[in-house]
């Protein structure tokens, strides 16, 4: 939308009165000034995604130590009250372990699951660019036209 502002105002502001070269100065500065700011908001829009991943996954990985060694005591616990029970101790520890296959076998697959959808390229900018070219574009076939 920007592009078609700046384009149609250089186009159509006495265009009669301004000499071609001109015409051609003025598209030259607005697109170069244009490509400019879409690569600058590129830049600042990948910088915000990858200090929000970075963020994410710090805070993910102190967690995940926590939870380890709760969920090593929680275990251990476990093994016990089933020896307690009357169960060898290999037998308890296996069938712990297998609870554990398990459980890690899920949190795999819904990991998997959900780092398909994450997306670190900047769609607002690439959307922006999209727009200016087609504005670009329809405004150059109507100069030609003319």
């Amino acid at each position: 939308m920007a592009a078609f502002l700046l384009l149609s105002t250089a186009m159509n502001a006495s265009s009669s009165e301004r000499s071609l070269g001109d015409i051609a100065r003025d598209l030259t500065r607005d697109l170069s000034g244009l490509v400019r700011s879409e690569v600058a908001l590129a830049k600042t829009e990948l910088q915000e995604n990858i200090s929000r991943l970075g963020t994410g996954a710090g805070l993910f990985g102190g967690a995940g130590v926590m939870g380890l060694f709760a969920l090593e005591f929680f275990l251990l616990a476990l093994m016990f009250g089933l020896v307690r029970l009357g169960l060898q101790a290999w037998v308890a520890a296996l069938l712990v372990g297998i609870v554990l296959a398990v459980v890690a076998a899920v949190l795999a697959m819904r990991g998997k699951k959900s780092v398909a959808g994450a997306s670190i390229a900047p769609t607002r900018a690439i959307e922006h660019l999209k727009a200016d070219l087609a504005a670009v574009k329809a405004e150059v076939e109507q100069t030609r036209s003319k």
